[in-house]
């Protein structure tokens, strides 16, 4: 009986910090509605499934175990608590870290084991939450995830038929100290924004690195960080 009631005591404590971090969450957030994008085909989020990570919050608190997601249409972060999507408030909430390992139905879109949406990575990134894909000494690659709305009409049988659909349309940036260049993906002219060092040229070549591929470019920034 006493094992019992242990249990029920430490399944209580669970789901009352469960309601703190939710109440911390939606602090200075917005309701959204989830059926906005319904007539859209595709999908505005950076990730397939919603996704687990913590959020830090502009008075040092961290909330852990938040449910999250990524829109690149509308530049926000949404959370859910409950039945509820809320859009965050970017002044109030600065940084998301989200990791593969605690999140395996969506492991293969993560180029790396941690990443990171943060607001304030570079003034011309001011607006919304820039993915860091990879931090290093002296370098950072970003990534500006942007979803597009693309939309086509065409006739059938004497009617007009409306089409829409989301087109990524995300650029990728090299930081170097307060510099951003935006990356070239052609593994002919990604290195100029690299000086055209011909080690990185050489790099891209002896490994045949695909410039559309996150897990490829990672590679390339951590090479050239680690250069003299």
């Amino acid at each position: 009986m006493k094992y019992i009631f242990c249990i029920a005591l430490m399944v209580l404590e669970c789901c009352k910090a469960l309601a703190q971090a939710d109440s911390l969450i939606v602090q200075n957030s917005v309701p959204v509605n989830a059926g906005r994008y319904r007539d859209i085909d595709g999908s505005p989020y950076y990730f397939r499934e919603w996704v687990k990570g913590s959020v830090l919050r502009s008075d040092g608190k961290t909330v852990e175990n938040v449910t999250l997601n990524y829109n690149g249409y509308s530049h926000e972060m949404e959370v859910q608590s409950g039945n509820a999507i809320y859009s965050l408030d970017k002044s109030w909430h600065l940084r998301m870290d989200i990791y593969a390992d605690q999140n395996p139905n969506v492991s293969d879109q993560f180029p790396a084991a941690h990443l990171i949406f943060m607001r304030g990575v570079h003034r011309d990134l001011a607006n919304r939450y820039a993915t860091i894909l990879f931090l290093g000494e002296r370098m950072t690659l970003i990534r500006d995830c942007d979803i597009g709305k693309v939309e086509k009409e065409f006739n059938d049988v004497g009617k007009t038929i409306f089409i829409k659909r989301f087109k990524d349309l995300s650029i990728y940036y090299l930081k170097k100290g307060n510099i951003l260049i935006q990356l070239k993906l052609h593994k002919k002219r990604v290195a100029e924004a690299f000086d055209n060092d011909m080690r990185i040229v050489d790099f891209v070549s002896a490994e045949n690195l695909d410039m559309n591929d996150e897990a490829d470019l990672i590679r390339l920034v951590k090479f050239a960080d680690a250069l003299e």
